[in-house]
């Protein structure tokens, strides 16, 4: 006969597997009893509870996350055992219920098949994006992002990305700036040169719709310089080591700083650059304009709309610096030629929309041109 390595504890003898496995079943049953009256030994802290929104569908969805997938991920290993292997879910439902304490929370335990019951994190996120009809409804999302991270579940670039732009759409970028703070908890790492653009593209259109606002312009940049203080942290770009693709090393990010500082030099400061920020910010684009892909060949109308939403920023903010530098500086002689680069450019891409024919909702990037060239 085969014996397992199961020792009883007093006496020490070999126990065969059989009777090893009866006695592992009469302690997980003794076990079930201390659950039920006892607080469970926890992995983290209370589960987060999640705001009534704007349908019920939505609110379907934080709370099946919250049943099928944030509270398991608090219990002990003990727990998840129990509601996630088949041969446990017997003793879920016979006798007297099992709860645990979760925080200041009572919790019965339910079996859990993780093939069937679970969501799927992508497809039931976009479902989730797309029924954040009301600008409360994103007051959800910070907890949402962080009992997703403590679950150890991930979230696309493109699916974080779109979050940006819909959270953006809806005039919550205050959403957006807190779950990049607190990156260590939500996992929303600025990493990605595409997800810090869609980021500070969020904040300048809200100045944008303010008409340039001297209040909402000057909160913009602040916001905007906030977003590039971030990617030092480690959690973000990685500290001071920088590689080829770091945002911070990226055309497209300082030259969305360098237009909200012009507009607001322009429009509220009388026309001079009375921090030094339009100067600052120029001569970091000049250092760090090489960039390949801002200048690359495109054949598609999403390349062509993709190139709109990067470029129309920098090529305003260009247009708008030139008026700070003397006739024949450094500076201005630089400006006038890289604006004129950008300017073909983009003319480029407007006529490939063109051609494309009309549609029923105009490109994103077509609008951001519009919105500066009116």
């Amino acid at each position: 006969m085969a014996f397992s390595l199961a020792l009883n504890p007093s006496s020490g003898p070999l126990l065969c597997r059989t009777c090893a496995r009866r006695i592992s079943r009469k302690q997980l049953c003794l076990s079930l009893r201390t659950f039920t009256s006892s607080p469970a030994h926890r992995k983290h802290g209370a589960v987060s509870s999640f705001a009534p929104t704007s349908s019920p569908e939505l609110d379907s969805i934080f709370s099946d996350f919250r049943d099928k997938v944030f509270i398991p991920a608090h219990l002990s290993q003990q727990h998840r055992d129990i509601i996630y292997k088949g041969r446990n879910h017997h003793l879920l439902s016979s006798g007297e219920p099992v709860t645990v304490e979760i925080g200041d929370e009572k919790i019965q335990l339910q079996p859990i098949d993780p093939t069937k019951d679970e969501p799927s994190t992508r497809r039931e996120f976009t479902r989730m994006l797309a029924l954040m009809k009301e600008p409360a409804d994103w007051d959800n999302l910070p907890a949402f992002l962080e009992e997703l991270h403590n679950a150890k579940r991930k979230l696309s670039e493109a699916h974080m990305e779109k979050m940006v732009r819909k959270a953006s759409e809806a005039g919550r970028q205050d959403v957006v700036l807190n779950c990049a703070r607190k990156v260590e908890k939500t996992g929303m790492a600025l990493k990605n040169v595409t997800l810090v653009c869609e980021v500070l593209w969020g904040i300048r259109a809200k100045a944008i719709r303010a008409d340039w606002d001297e209040e909402t312009t000057a909160k913009a940049l602040k916001q905007a310089e906030q977003v590039i203080d971030m990617l030092e942290d480690v959690d973000h770009c990685g500290g001071a080591r920088r590689n080829v693709g770091d945002p911070r090393l990226q055309p497209e990010i300082i030259g969305a700083l360098l237009e909200l500082a012009t507009a607001r030099a322009v429009k509220h400061q009388g026309g001079q650059d009375l921090d030094g920020r339009v100067r600052t910010y120029t001569d970091r684009l000049m250092a760090r304009w090489e960039n390949p892909r801002m200048v690359a060949e495109i054949d598609t109308l999403d390349a062509a709309n993709l190139r709109l939403v990067t470029l129309v920023p920098i090529w305003n903010g260009l247009s708008q610096a030139r008026r700070f530098f003397d006739d024949g500086s450094t500076q201005a002689v630089w400006l006038k030629g890289h604006w004129e680069i950008l300017d073909g450019l983009i003319a480029g891409a407007l006529n490939m929309v063109e051609k494309a024919g009309p549609r029923k909702r105009p490109l994103r990037g077509v609008l951001c041109y519009d919105e500066i060239a009116a």
